[in-house]
């Protein structure tokens, strides 16, 4: 009798996948295997111990963590074996020992929980789910608290970085006592029409300058915001001189949801990124009605926010 190739692919996952390749779990070459097998796997996927069956009817999209979780395709039903397709929305998580099955479908940004199995067909919708049968506790993906550090251990950690940090701002006094700060960087005429409605036109700032979100770049996909330097800060006519942080600084912010109300960003100074342990940049949306102010605020070696400005838009 011919056996079925997805038998043998049964035979395959029972024997060697948690056998011979167990000590891929958490590597990319699990990635790969899972995407050799038929998953249809996005970019940015990190994949720990996944329990695979009829890879080629799973379908993740970008930017999704699966972390020893299984995901069944078939499931039993009095009228036989059914088989139907897994989807996994982009920005996803499924937490360990989570059981996923056909029809099942994982929107984008959702989070299923420890020990979390939907009932068959469940569309689980951007948020937390938990439980058995899942449900929705959260209508946003949890996000654990970012413990706060003493800056003598960032420092110690990141020693090398502590001296760049040192001999950026050395540069920018001796930049700032030279008088060149004032100088109006070039910018470029050109922009950007993808850029979210809340971020567009022009925002009051610090005294004498303004800030313009509309010549970054926007990478939908993961919500990210590129402001390279010296594109985003614009000097009134007024203006004499401005600090020489924002002449090179460049910021790479991540909004957390849809909603585009907080953002938390990395900053570059020329090639370097300096590490969220010594500074991260937040960008808060104001509770007013009015969802064209910000609140733009630095975080330095995980300590409090020090906020830098208000952004209010003008035009």
């Amino acid at each position: 009798r011919r056996l079925h190739v997805g038998n043998l692919t049964w035979m395959f996952q029972l024997v060697a996948y948690k056998s011979i390749f167990a000590p891929l779990d958490g590597t990319i070459l699990e990635v790969l295997l899972a995407r050799l097998m038929g998953a249809k796997i996005g970019q940015g996927v990190y994949m720990d111990g996944v329990y695979v069956l009829e890879p080629d009817l799973v379908s993740v999209g970008d930017h999704v963590s699966l972390n020893k979780c299984t995901l069944s395709p078939h499931q039993y039903t009095p009228l036989g074996v059914e088989f139907a397709p897994i989807l996994v929305g982009d920005r996803s998580s499924i937490s360990p020992f989570a059981t996923l099955h056909g029809r099942d479908k994982v929107d984008q940004d959702a989070h299923v929980d420890a020990m979390t199995m939907p009932l068959i067909g469940t569309r689980l919708r951007s948020g937390t789910w938990r439980g058995y049968p899942a449900e929705r506790v959260e209508p946003r993906a949890y996000c654990p608290p970012r413990l706060p550090l003493p800056a003598w251990y960032t420092i110690l950690w990141y020693p090398l970085s502590t001296i760049h940090l040192c001999i950026w701002f050395m540069f920018f006094f001796v930049e700032r006592l030279l008088g060149v700060g004032g100088r109006k960087p070039p910018q470029s005429t050109e922009k950007n029409a993808t850029i979210p409605s809340s971020l567009q036109g022009s925002f009051s700032f610090l005294k004498g300058i303004k800030v313009t979100f509309e010549r970054a770049q926007w990478h939908g996909v993961i919500r990210c915001l590129q402001m390279p330097r010296s594109t985003y800060v614009v000097p009134n006519s007024n203006a004499t001189k401005i600090s020489p942080w924002w002449n090179w600084a460049t910021y790479h912010w991540y909004f957390d949801d849809s909603e585009m109300k907080v953002a938390e960003g990395r900053v570059q100074l020329g090639f370097w990124k300096v590490p969220p342990s010594i500074v991260m940049a937040c960008l808060e949306k104001k509770d007013e009605g009015t969802p064209e102010n910000w609140v733009w605020s630095h975080r330095w070696f995980d300590g409090a926010k020090c906020e830098v400005g208000n952004l209010q838009r003008i035009d």
